[in-house]
């Protein structure tokens, strides 16, 4: 199964972290999960201090939940089976993010009993076949990203036998078409993405061009809005809102207007700032230093002040280059002085990198 070659930079445009910790913008808990967190027994207080030593993170989903998400890819890299094995004594984890670290097929035993895992990131490490089958008895696993490892045809056929997969991702992996053909037709609710199987895609250079094309199409000549604010919000619960940038252009010259504004947003988590999304660099790559995050909440949103109403022209959203299905259901709007929303529209689908432009037709 041919795929053209993604390197590391394009793989981040992409998204091929796509839900990477988080889907936890499309996870909804139920009723029976929201319930007065519990205390950490000694042993899982033992296993996050070394969790959190080695560069691993353990938060709960949100704050009225036993539900946890822990995760290593940002500066756990380092992490190895041993590690690993902290995991497993740890209750109710839900989402769990290996991307880049150095885990191999016999570490992932250490999952094989973590039957509340929704979601499970492994892209960019070694694991093949053989560290799937540990995974059999995962339930509960509605997401699993399987992007630049060594899964196979016998790999995807056995992860399909998890009755709650939605969503499997197998770019830069050797599966076949042939193979994710007949997954997809035994398990027609289960989406397999990266699959030249699935609809025609434009080449990854070209959509590339193609958003910056839509982020550059010269001034705006059409008003969308006269107004003073612009906000981004998230409907739903436990959701995380980040943007690399919001660009709001003045009809007529093109002038970027958001540059003269003041950003904030509904809280700030992992030094997100808000004025991070109107500091001019598009790079969605969270280590850069130029992406907004918000906690984990209830409905969160961003929004900048332009100072006064203007003739808004053209409003362009970047997003994050990881985690980047997060930004998927926001709604953008346009306020007037009295912040009464005079526009709206909505980003259907969200991926890593994606870029989102919205003019007067």
């Amino acid at each position: 199964m041919h795929r053209h070659p993604l390197n590391k930079t394009t793989y981040l445009i992409l998204g091929a972290a796509l839900l990477a910790a988080n889907l936890a913008a499309n996870f909804t808990l139920a009723a029976d999960d929201k319930k007065v967190p519990a205390a950490p027994s000694p042993e899982e207080k033992a296993a996050i201090a070394a969790i959190e030593k080695i560069g691993g993170t353990v938060r709960p989903v949100s704050a009225d939940t036993d539900l946890k998400d822990v995760d290593f890819h940002l500066s756990g890299t380092g992490l190895t089976d041993e590690g690993l094995a902290q995991v497993k004594q740890l209750k109710n984890v839900v989402w769990l993010n290996l991307k880049g670290t150095k885990i191999t097929d016999a570490g992932l035993a250490n999952l094989a009993e973590l039957k509340s895992l929704k979601q499970l990131h492994l892209e960019m490490t070694g694991i093949g076949d053989t560290g799937l089958a540990h995974l059999a008895g995962l339930e509960n696993l509605e997401y699993l990203n399987l992007y630049g490892t060594k899964t196979t045809d016998a790999g995807l056929k056995s992860v399909a036998g998890l009755k709650n997969l939605k969503k499997v991702y197998i770019w830069q992996t050797p599966v076949t078409d042939a193979t994710v053909a007949e997954v997809t037709k035994a398990r027609p609710g289960l989406q397999v993405v990266g699959a030249a199987v699935l609809k025609p895609v434009t080449p990854l250079a070209d959509k590339k061009e193609q958003d910056k094309k839509a982020a550059k199409t010269g001034p705006p000549k059409k008003t969308l809005a006269k107004g003073q604010f612009v906000r981004v919000r998230l409907p739903g619960k436990a959701r995380i809102l980040s943007l690399a940038e919001v660009q709001v252009h003045k009809t007529g010259d093109g002038a970027e207007l958001q540059k003269g504004g003041t950003a904030t947003q509904a809280s700030t988590g992992f030094g997100g700032a808000p004025e991070r999304a109107i500091d001019g660099k598009t790079d969605g790559n969270y280590e850069a230093g130029s992406v907004t995050h918000t906690n984990d909440q209830d409905d969160p949103w961003w929004m900048v002040d332009l100072k006064g109403p203007q003739d808004i022209g053209r409003i362009v959203i970047f997003n994050r280059s990881e985690n980047g299905e997060r930004l998927e259901g926001a709604v953008i709007e346009v306020l007037d002085p009295a912040q009464k929303v005079i526009y709206t529209e909505t980003i259907k689908d969200a991926t890593g990198g994606s870029v989102h432009p919205f003019e007067a037709k």
